[in-house]
């Protein structure tokens, strides 16, 4: 008998890559924070964070949303306010900040930030 699943993929499954590379269901990977999600209709820009795989149930990576900004300030001083969706630099006076006026380091567009730190 025929395996069901013999194709090797970076996620926890074939179906999951399968669905994920042709977009048939809307479940949506960022690979910048290494997350998933579901859209929702009940908020703009809404997402549901997703753990397990809904096909084979395995548990996902861990999302690194804390840990990229956590970074960001640690490595480079670069606050992020969720509020606003703004970068802002800190200064070097308590409580005081700029907002940034330049792109963020390239490696924080991509993945390559937390391949880099082995996270």
């Amino acid at each position: 008998m025929k395996a069901l699943f013999q194709k090797k993929t970076e996620l926890c499954c074939e179906l999951m890559q399968e669905f994920l590379d042709e977009g048939k269901v809307g479940i949506y990977y960022n690979p910048i924070i290494r997350s998933y999600h579901i859209n929702t209709r009940i908020f703009q820009d809404g997402k549901q964070m997703i753990y397990n795989c809904p096909w084979c149930g395995c548990k996902l990576p861990n999302n690194l949303l804390n840990q990229y900004y956590d970074t960001l300030e640690r490595e480079y001083n670069i606050l992020y306010e969720p509020f606003t969706k703004r970068y802002y630099e800190i200064l070097d006076t308590p409580n005081t900040y700029k907002e940034i006026d330049r792109e963020l380091p390239e490696e924080f567009k991509s993945d390559k930030w937390w391949k880099k730190r082995k996270l």
